[in-house]
């Protein structure tokens, strides 16, 4: 009886060892972390402006465009690289967020006829669904995935000047 206590210790101790898992972490998935947006060769881009109060993204899961649509327009060179240079930015990120999710503003880059790469942005909740997944914005604090004041700002803006509505008034 005087050994049972040390006994069972023992066995304990050698349960709790062999079940710590003691293999080194694998690489996560790059895409996972984010890419640089849009990670694709695109031929055009074009943005939209609809109203999707149910929460669903310019381009759903399936491939079809969002029927909500009320305007889109072609942009321009300089119009897509604004908007790339305020999204790929860490700075556009780092704001509270709330969990409405009802888009306005979807941008979907083309390669020919195919969708490669698309955002849904929703001024509301300060949120965005985007396809791949940024990197700036996968790398935003935890609990701060909302557009930051100057972000807002800019993308915002940047709205305004496409002559859409619902841009965040």
């Amino acid at each position: 009886m005087k050994y049972y206590l040390p006994t069972s210790l023992f066995f304990l101790c050698i349960l709790f060892f062999y079940s710590c898992d003691s293999t080194p972490p694998t690489n996560p998935n790059p895409k996972e972390l984010g890419v640089v947006f849009p990670d694709a060769s695109y031929t055009s881009v074009i943005a939209y402006h609809f109203e999707d109060l149910e929460g669903n993204p310019i381009i759903s899961k399936e491939g079809i465009l969002n029927p909500t649509i009320k305007k889109e327009k072609v942009l321009s060179e300089e119009e897509i690289q604004v908007f790339l240079k305020t999204i790929n930015d860490p700075k556009t990120y780092g704001g509270l967020y709330t969990r409405c999710f009802k888009p306005r503003l979807g941008l979907v880059f083309y390669n020919e006829d195919k969708a490669v790469a698309h955002i849904s942005i929703c001024f509301e909740c300060s949120q965005q669904m985007a396809f791949p997944q940024i990197k700036a914005y996968a790398k935003a604090p935890q609990g701060e995935h909302g557009y930051s004041e100057a972000g807002f700002r800019k993308l915002t803006s940047f709205c305004h000047e496409l002559g859409f509505g619902q841009c965040g008034e």
